[in-house]
């Protein structure tokens, strides 16, 4: 999910896989790549970048790859590298070109754009068709739609661990932290370890804030993590998401925005059945059940906001399995949707963030009782 440290346990296993493969002969190559929330999430971009990692690495293939070059601009394509069909031709020809095996290590699927990533996939199906010596590792968020489109390949789900937690929460209060008295320390380990819940981004952010206001004493610490703010950075991240999600659009941002003020209020996980109905009602101006029936499309709801909950499993639409991915996202919509603002941007030292919360919560509960 949304947080949990995918690209770190990406660069990880980047990381000993290179370490594995210097004593194989002939060296196997890997290309990494990293998509973001532009254009590198493009198929082209990827096909581009892959290509140039295998050239970079096996230089002896680079004047064969001019040649090719030139031939297609001569046929008429004056630039090549913006059509995936050729890219895909061309990387075909050159994976089988290479004596080795070939690793594609791709990070942050989901950041592709639906056609980028339906393109780019279908690529890579027909390559591991074709190349034997080619392997594919991928990382994503669990969308529903992408696990559809993978098929039949091999999946490994990243949950979130207690233990995990606390090593991570230990390394970066080491790392970050070290100036601390020893049992302030502790003390921050203990709250964060307890309260991070598979959210490795959440905690990165927490201890640097810490840093930033540069507490050291362990009352104050200790008044800190009662009532943790939620970090700017992490906010403007979640934004940047739902916008994404909604694709600026209003109805799509008026659905998502209902259907998550009911997940930070409910004091249960609701089934997809539930929650969409709720949220649908929260729009809809219609005056029969048969009315609100026919506009209730669960799967819509569902990716509109699927990076802020926890995996679901589609096919039990009445299980109740859809929560808020992590207490961080809970803040955000009591920030961004309540009526009542806070006093300062949270910063207040007189009175306590929970305070402003939990008004926060009651103007959510009203509305949502509405429904």
């Amino acid at each position: 999910d949304m947080g949990c440290g995918k690209s770190v346990a990406m660069s990880y296993l980047v990381d000993m896989m290179r370490e594995r493969i210097r004593r194989r002969l002939p060296e196997p190559k890997i290309c990494y790549y990293y998509c973001r929330d532009d254009n590198t999430g493009r198929a082209t971009h990827i096909a581009s970048a892959l290509i140039l990692s295998l050239l970079e690495q096996l230089p002896g293939l680079k004047r064969p790859f001019f040649e090719w070059y030139k031939e297609a601009q001569a046929s008429g394509t004056f630039d090549p590298a913006t059509s995936l069909k050729i890219l895909g031709e061309y990387m075909e020809r050159l994976l089988e070109m290479t004596d080795r095996p070939v690793f594609f290590v791709i990070d942050g699927l989901d950041e592709c754009d639906r056609t980028s990533r339906g393109s780019f996939l279908h690529l890579l199906e027909m390559l591991s068709g074709k190349v034997p010596s080619l392997r594919i590792l991928l990382s994503s968020r669990p969308e529903q739609e992408i696990l559809e489109q993978l098929g039949e390949t091999a999946v490994m789900e990243l949950d979130a661990n207690a233990e995990r937690d606390t090593v991570v929460v230990e390394r970066l209060v080491q790392d970050q932290l070290s100036y601390l008295s020893m049992d302030v320390k502790a003390l921050v380990q203990e709250r964060l370890s307890h309260s991070a819940r598979g959210s490795a981004i959440w905690t990165k952010m927490i201890v640097e804030l810490i840093k930033v206001r540069r507490i050291r004493a362990i009352d104050p610490m200790q008044r800190f993590l009662e009532n943790m703010p939620l970090p700017r950075r992490l906010s403007d991240l979640y934004e940047t998401l739902l916008f994404r999600c909604t694709s600026d659009e209003p109805e799509n941002q008026e659905l998502a925005s209902t259907a998550l003020k009911l997940l930070a209020v409910a004091y249960r996980p609701l089934s997809l059945l539930e929650l969409a109905w709720a949220a649908t009602l929260g729009l809809a101006h219609v005056t029969t059940v048969d009315a609100l029936a026919s506009l209730v499309d669960h799967e819509r709801i569902i990716s509109l906001i699927h990076p802020f909950i926890a995996r679901v499993d589609m096919s039990d639409v009445k299980r109740r399995q859809v929560r808020l991915v992590h207490q961080s996202v809970k803040e955000f919509i009591l920030e961004k949707w309540s009526s009542n603002p806070p006093s300062a941007q949270g910063i207040s030292l007189t009175e306590p963030d929970q305070l402003i919360s939990t008004r926060r919560l009651r103007t959510l509960n009203a509305s949502m009782l509405d429904i």
